[in-house]
């Protein structure tokens, strides 16, 4: 038998990776130009939240949206993989939404905050982590300001982003957002890269029919 008797197959296991970084940092925009040039093979997890559906957001889509007695009943069951209390709603991503992507043959694209990496990393540990940065506090703030955000939850989500940008140091990289389209750029520059990692990729040698 000679060479041209033997065929080549390449497999890509999926991928998980992980976004997190400070209310208003810009994930969500970051999150949406990934989409824009990655369209192959890439799906977004969609999280339980128990927060109001905002404008231009879509149900199933953006979130599902759902109320605390759906969302509790749901933790009783231990459906969630990981789920937090963020501005007094909760947010959660089911093993079901997970592993439906997996099945599929899709990398999976998440947003979580802190705590929920870590305890996605401890159940996924090829996952990648990623930690969007503020180039600064203030910069931060200000992004917050044209949010219209009041005060008193202002000072609430700048305490709460210091504590989440202490623990960047845990994540696999860290993009500081400073141009949106630079910050896109290496994020879909990281995702290809990992792509192609060795251990994500699975070569057989077939003989030929």
């Amino acid at each position: 038998m000679n060479s041209q008797d033997i065929r080549i197959e390449i497999r890509r296991k999926g991928m998980l990776m992980v976004i997190s970084g400070p209310s208003g940092v810009g994930k969500n925009t970051i999150k949406d130009g990934i989409f824009k040039q990655i369209k192959n093979d890439l799906r977004f997890s969609v999280s339980y939240t128990t927060r109001p559906i905002r404008k231009n957001e879509k149900d199933g889509r953006d979130y599902h949206f759902t109320n605390r007695e759906k969302f509790f009943e749901l933790m009783k069951y231990d459906k969630f993989v990981e789920w937090a209390e963020v501005h007094q709603n909760f947010y959660g991503t089911t093993r079901e939404e997970i592993e439906k992507c997996f099945s599929g043959g899709y990398d999976l694209l998440m947003d979580v905050d802190v705590k929920g990496s870590n305890r996605i990393k401890s159940l996924y540990p090829e996952a990648i982590t990623l930690f969007i940065m503020p180039p600064s506090l203030h910069a931060l703030e200000d992004r917050l300001r044209k949010r219209g955000i009041d005060d008193i939850d202002l000072r609430i989500r700048l305490v709460q982003a210091e504590k989440e940008i202490s623990e960047a140091k845990n994540y696999d990289y860290i993009i500081i957002n400073d141009e949106i389209e630079d910050s896109i750029t290496n994020a879909v520059a990281i995702l290809k890269a990992e792509r192609c990692r060795n251990s994500r990729i699975e070569i057989m040698f077939k003989k030929g029919v």
